[in-house]
């Protein structure tokens, strides 16, 4: 469990005294924002926290609190939005989902009691207006889920079920692209779990020229997300603000991944359109790596 001030440095990039060599005002042209801040002591922590779930909200991050999880946890999983719909019995919960009651279709996602044939389209329908979150990760399982069925009953890796891995990998590149890496987390955990096949791990399954069609999958959905938002006089996604927190929130979970699974994000070669490597260390990673190394060192 990261401490308060970890979760200071890690959301606003906030770092303790390292030694004077450290360069604490160093500029990315990526992002166009501080990469390690000068000092924690102007960081407010409750207000980094609230915008940093806000933005998680905005992506459809909303989770399911438990009894185990700590309050600024729960802040950052926006567990008050969808707790009303946890226990909620399911009929009245779909009424809610008919009506576009966004927390309650997030919430339908993550019901064990609801039918895959209820939650696949409201999961859609909620990329389609912009949300990446619980919906684009859920959407990332099933066609992992499929293609993991479909290898037991075929005992060999078939086209069809190289098409859901690419499916699959579209979503996380997409998730990327929207400054989500949640879906790439949840990608590395659900494929490296106990029971999930090696033969299935994309350094066994995906070629070159597939990271190219995942790159053509993962425009396609841009442009009918757009085309939807544009239809329904919603504003463009690439003109909505994006906080400072996004950026930090989005390479701490990058860093995480090359600090826990090296070779495995290394092999991981998604690509966009133009054939640009999305999953690349820049140096704000780079730094975030170095933070959590001290950390876990510590403990």
């Amino acid at each position: 469990m990261f401490s308060s001030l970890l979760l200071s440095v890690l959301l606003y990039g906030a770092l303790p005294a390292l030694g004077d060599d450290v360069q604490l005002d160093e500029k990315l042209e990526r992002h166009s924002y501080t990469c390690i801040a000068e000092s924690i002591a102007d960081i407010d922590l409750a207000q980094t926290i609230k915008d940093t779930a806000d933005w998680h909200f905005q992506l459809g991050h909303a989770t399911f609190s438990n009894e185990n999880s700590e309050h600024n946890l729960q802040i950052l999983a926006n567990s008050a939005q969808v707790e009303p719909f946890k226990d909620m019995p399911l009929e009245r919960l779909l009424a809610h989902v008919k009506d576009d009651v966004t927390p309650a279709m997030i919430s339908l996602l993550q019901r064990p009691d609801a039918d895959v044939e209820d939650q696949y389209p409201v999961a859609e329908q909620l990329v389609l207006q912009g949300h990446t979150g619980v919906a684009l990760s859920y959407l990332m399982r099933f066609e992992l889920i499929s293609a993991k069925v479909k290898l037991e009953i075929e005992k060999d890796v078939t086209s069809t079920i190289k098409e859901h891995i690419i499916k699959a990998l579209s979503y996380v590149a997409y998730g990327n692209q929207r400054l989500d890496n949640q879906v790439l987390t949840n990608y590395l955990e659900f494929t490296l779990s106990n029971g999930y096949p090696t033969t299935l791990h994309h350094s066994q399954v995906i070629s070159e020229n597939d990271y190219q069609a995942i790159a053509k999958q993962t425009s396609l959905l841009s442009i009918r997300v757009d085309s939807y938002r544009a239809d329904n006089n919603y504003i463009s996604l690439n003109e909505a603000d994006i906080p400072v927190a996004a950026y930090h929130t989005a390479d701490l979970l990058l860093a995480s991944a090359y600090l826990t699974v090296p070779s495995y994000i290394e092999s991981l070669k998604l690509q966009d359109i133009k054939g640009k490597l999305l999953l690349t260390k820049n140096d704000c990673v780079q730094k975030v790596i170095d933070i959590l190394a001290i950390q876990y060192s510590s403990e």
